[in-house]
């Protein structure tokens, strides 16, 4: 978590290593095997979720907080959802090294991207 000046939260970052058994890791796991890329989920971090203010957005927080994050994360690869309509978060996580591994993911009829980074 990062605060502001004043001490109000700017920013949070939380993932986690992926495991069989986890709600997110059994959601994906079908949908990379798909693409024969299911074995990715072997020794992966999943990054959950990256939160940061709409008035601190473009300060360098959100990359300070994933790169202190994924810096500690003990795993090969990492991966990520978001929505195929969040243009901007797409943008953010293209400009910082993560690639696509998948599109069109349907969750609760809402359509995700799956984006991967290789940390090791």
């Amino acid at each position: 978590m990062k605060l502001d000046e004043k001490s109000h939260m700017a920013g949070l970052v939380y993932g986690y290593t992926s495991r069989p058994g986890q709600y997110y890791h059994d959601l994906l796991r079908p949908a990379l095997q798909e693409n024969g890329k299911s074995d990715w989920l072997d020794d992966c971090f999943e990054l959950v979720e990256l939160v940061v203010a709409p008035t601190v957005r473009g300060s360098g927080i959100g990359i300070a907080l994933l790169n202190q994050l994924l810096t500690a994360a003990p795993n090969k690869i990492a991966v990520l959802t978001t929505r195929e309509k969040n243009i901007r978060a797409i943008q953010f996580y293209k400009r910082n090294g993560w690639e696509l591994l998948k599109d069109s993911f349907y969750l609760n009829e809402k359509a995700y991207r799956i984006y991967e980074k290789k940390l090791i």
